[in-house]
């Protein structure tokens, strides 16, 4: 019965090895051997399978038998995981079996070879089911008390794999602290995931795919809120472009920014015949992709992954007959846009891969490129159907040079402040100033277009300035976060809505002067307020909330008007219960 239980032992963490290297991707040593550099990795990864194995022996009381069961319960979705990546750049997680249907038939578009790593996988499986089968034959026995010990034993295995999963595999906390990136990427999610293994971050996925409802929620309450969706206006089907800036935001908003030019002057004219208020963002100097999916979507912090089709503004405008497209200068996986965005509703998005690299010689489009390639993109649309783009710029992208005047104007002179923020400011203050130039330019073109356009322009939260944001205090900006003041110095950008002459015709309205504050997911209500459009019963919800609360903050602070005051969670309930709802089930 020893030597059983060592093989069986010594099985289990073969398996467990086998499956690491295959959940590494590329299966190159460097890469296996940092799971090394943490043991905690190695037993979260392991344990399950042994688990497993041992409760497979207790049930059947095969070594071989229990072992190949194992190794096929293992090396599936370990090779799911490894192939989907391949085909789609996304791991494969434990909400993936609720859509396994749709999954098998996209699988069944492409031809799939074992790769040598995995046909040496089923070899070792098979010859360590073969010497099981030769070597441990030893056995528990089928006699009634025989029965009841294995019983027992595997009722215990359960609970302690309840209790354990618990408070090791859906611990976020734990999950975050193995930052093993040496030659693992953190920021693509494919490499994110594989830098844990592969069965601990499916493990751990298993919490993601059972968020916990609010109070109250029901299937049907939610159904009964959402249900009263309206058209647009065939008349009132205005094109709309929808654009987040990069780490753009308005600094002249603060006195103590002293300016020898000022790089805000379009900004300010363009103001003049826009409506234009201010955006209270999630996050500072990162966190993009929360601001983008808050907007699109209108729901908060914290955003899920968007795994499958997913209800969004995006879906409604599609619904409503719109084309739906966009674009960014940047890489596909990054915060798994190529997937996430077709989930969300898009006919196509365009990437560095699959357009901006033909634009352009540089790693990342600047503004001229961008806004230039946002009017291909317009002008080649299909003009028997209205059109949505929501794009996302890059420039404007930190750092910024701290050793050079790389932007080539001085519009904050060095008075009172070091070297590295003087450089710092200026080089942001000038992107900004090319930006806008940029936009006026796009601007200016669909200004002179006889087909109605509406234009939504924001920033995605403020520019990181300096070493933990030290040319703040170098400037006198207080963002200490501890008045209400200093609380939107350190998260308000800006927004604002234009329409050319041809759209206000359409809507019959003028857009201009000054809109409410509110967070990146309330913007959609800003903008079909302005264009008069009554929209999609999630719309409803929330305009009636604005009448209470205009920012509902990742911090948990709630504001009204800027000024940050206690808010019931209660009084949310409605728009938390249709928020759930929405998430929970795939659009149709």
């Amino acid at each position: 019965m020893a030597l059983t239980a060592a093989l069986l032992l010594c099985a289990a963490v073969c398996l467990s090895f086998v499956s690491l290297a295959l959940g590494s991707l590329y299966v190159a040593l460097p890469r296996i051997l940092t799971y090394f550099s943490y043991p905690g990795l190695i037993l979260l990864n392991t344990l399950p399978v042994m688990v497993l194995l041992a409760l497979l022996y207790l049930l059947f009381d095969r070594a071989w038998l229990s072992f190949l069961l194992t190794s096929v319960l293992i090396l599936v979705p370990t090779g799911v995981n490894y192939y989907k990546v391949v085909l789609r750049d996304d791991p494969f997680v434990f909400e993936d079996l609720a859509y396994a249907g749709e999954a098998a038939g996209i699988i069944g578009q492409y031809d799939i070879h074992l790769t040598v790593y995995f046909k040496a996988a089923i070899a070792a499986c098979f010859l360590g089911t073969l010497l099981l089968f030769l070597f441990a034959r030893a056995g528990i026995g089928l006699r009634k008390k025989r029965w009841l010990l294995r019983l027992g034993a595997i009722v215990l295995l359960i609970v302690l794999s309840i209790g354990g999963y618990r408070q090791f595999y859906a611990d976020d906390e734990l999950y975050e602290s193995f930052e093993n990136y040496t030659y693992f990427n953190r920021w693509q999610p494919v490499e994110d995931y594989a830098s844990r293994g592969f069965v601990y971050p499916f493990l751990h996925s298993i919490a993601d795919a059972y968020p916990a409802p609010p109070a109250g929620y029901s299937d049907e309450k939610a159904e009964q809120l959402l249900a009263e969706n309206d058209d647009i206006p065939a008349a009132q089907k205005v094109n709309v472009i929808t654009i987040m800036l990069e780490s753009f935001c308005d600094l002249t908003k603060h006195a103590e920014l002293k300016l020898t030019e000022d790089p805000y002057a379009i900004l300010h004219e363009l103001q003049g015949e826009s409506l234009h208020g201010t955006m209270i963002s999630d996050t500072m100097g990162g966190g993009t992709s929360n601001s983008e999916r808050s907007f699109l979507t209108g729901t908060v912090y914290p955003q899920p992954d968007y795994r499958h089709a997913s209800w969004s503004y995006v879906q409604y405008f599609r619904s409503q007959g719109y084309a739906t497209e966009g674009a960014h200068p940047g890489f596909d996986w990054y915060y798994n846009r190529k997937n996430v965005n077709l989930n969300l509703g898009f006919d196509h998005y365009y990437f560095n891969e699959n357009f901006f690299d033909a634009r352009t010689s540089d790693e990342h489009a600047a503004d001229d490129v961008f806004f230039t390639s946002l009017l291909e993109l317009y002008h080649n649309r299909d003009e028997t159907r209205p059109y949505f783009n929501f794009s996302i710029s890059y420039q404007g992208h930190g750092p910024y040079s701290d050793t050079a005047l790389s932007s080539g104007t001085e519009y904050i002179s060095s008075e009172g402040l070091s070297e590295a923020c003087y450089y710092t400011v200026n080089n942001y203050l000038g992107s900004v100033a090319d930006t806008l130039a940029q936009l006026k330019a796009f601007l200016d073109v669909l200004r002179q277009d006889a087909a109605p356009a509406v234009v939504l322009l924001f920033g995605d939260h403020k520019p990181t300035l300096g070493n933990a944001n030290s040319c703040y205090d170098e400037l006198g900006i207080d963002i200490s976060r501890t008045t209400d003041e200093s609380f939107l110095n350190y998260y308000a950008t800006d927004y604002f809505i234009w329409a050319n002459d041809a759209a206000e015709a359409a809507l019959g309205k003028t857009i201009e002067g000054e809109g409410p504050t509110v967070g990146p997911y309330f913007l959609m209500n800003v903008l079909f307020d302005a264009c008069g459009w009554e929209g999609p019963g999630l719309l409803k919800i929330t305009d009636e909330l604005l009448n209470w609360v205009d920012t509902i903050h990742s911090t948990g602070a709630f504001l009204k008007n800027g000024v940050r005051f206690p808010f019931y969670e209660h009084a949310l309930s409605d728009f938390y219960i249709a928020q759930h709802y929405l998430r929970k089930h795939a659009y149709k």
